[in-house]
């Protein structure tokens, strides 16, 4: 059986169509996540070092089509002018699949999608490029990357570890065998993006992750204590009931999972407490790491 194609779409492919905006027009979600790290941003950008004569470069790894970071970059590249001026050349790179909406990416910056303000239409001397790879492997040239970011993007794994038996999310594993698979995955995963991007940052850079996570209570999205269904439970009896009703097979339901994990706390924090780790040998060391249960605020539309 043929590998995986190098660059080939690892854990999903964009829904909707090519440049329609679909995603961030229907990820409000994500818009209420990102703008919690809008004060950490800040606060990096603050603190870097700017050379004389030195681009200012921010990467924005798992994009999708740009939408729900827009407003934190905004203000990231707002803060950069009123700081250093327009003689700042400020350069953003967009990270994503190959198959990635870079059409709608484009379109939003250009303002032809209505949406948040563009930063790149309300600034001068700011520059954007895209990056059609994965974030397991290294996008940016070495020690050229001032400030990462990233966010619920990051859960995808590399590969799927195994089929999960009667489920579909690794929330929900009850097999010990399986459930050591996912977590194995997870933490070699973990240090392979984390080393990946060890390589780009510049020696005082930094990076702030925005990730869905499962905190020190048990609660992970889709399932708070505010939360009235478990979603990964009603996905899984809703997929059961088209294989007991033969709209699709048995097997499809038995092959249907989500290649992601949830990681804890001490499972975001393990590659940076061993002397011996990989990911502090290569530069990087962890700054400050917390929870938050964000709760979405939906607006319904009324005709």
């Amino acid at each position: 059986m043929p590998g995986v194609v190098p660059g080939s779409p690892r854990s999903h492919i964009p829904y909707g169509a090519d440049g329609s905006g679909f995603y961030s027009d229907n990820s409000i979600g994500c818009y209420n996540v990102i703008l919690e790290s809008v004060p950490l941003m800040l606060e990096s950008v603050k603190s870097a070092s700017v050379k004389p004569g030195s681009v200012f470069t921010i990467v924005d790894y798992g994009c999708a089509d740009g939408g729900t970071s827009m407003p934190l970059l905004y203000a990231c590249v707002k803060e950069l002018r009123q700081t250093y001026g327009d003689d700042l050349p400020i350069h953003v790179i967009y990270e994503d699949q190959p198959v990635n909406d870079f059409k709608s990416l484009y379109l939003r910056l250009q303002g032809l999608i209505p949406g948040p303000n563009s930063y790149f239409l309300d600034f001068a001397n700011a520059f954007v490029s895209t990056c059609g790879t994965h974030f397991y492997s290294q996008c940016i040239p070495p020690e050229s990357v001032n400030l990462g970011f990233s966010s619920t993007a990051m859960h995808w794994l590399r590969d799927k570890p195994c089929d999960i038996t009667g489920a579909l999310h690794h929330t929900m594993i009850t097999v010990p065998e399986e459930a050591e698979k996912f977590k194995n995955q997870a933490a070699h995963d973990w240090e392979t993006l984390l080393l990946a991007r060890a390589k780009e940052l510049v020696s005082d850079g930094r990076m702030v992750l925005v990730q869905l996570a499962i905190d020190k209570e048990g609660q992970f999205p889709g399932t708070t204590k505010n939360t009235p269904v478990s979603i990964h439970h009603t996905m899984r009896d809703l997929w059961k009931e088209l294989a007991d009703d033969g709209l699709i097979t048995q097997e499809e339901f038995k092959k249907t999972t989500f290649v992601s994990y949830f990681r804890t706390v001490d499972e975001f924090k393990k590659p940076f407490e061993f002397q011996d780790s990989p990911v502090l040998k290569a530069g990087l060391s962890l700054v400050s790491i917390e929870t938050k249960v964000i709760k979405l605020s939906i607006q319904r539309k009324v005709a």
